[in-house]
């Protein structure tokens, strides 16, 4: 598990190499990153 700071009072947390969500200090909320575990999909083709 890790932070450090993005931006003035942004912090990035982490576990291993997956970015979990963004902390904000003056809202004291966390934003969720987005997932990395979540399947890619690629748009379909029209042809």
């Amino acid at each position: 598990m890790g932070i450090r700071e993005v931006s003035d009072k942004i912090w990035l947390v982490s576990f291993m190499d997956y970015d979990l969500g963004f902390f904000d200090e003056e809202s004291k909320k966390v934003d969720p990153a987005e997932n990395p575990f979540m399947a890619k999909l690629l748009p379909m083709s029209s042809v």
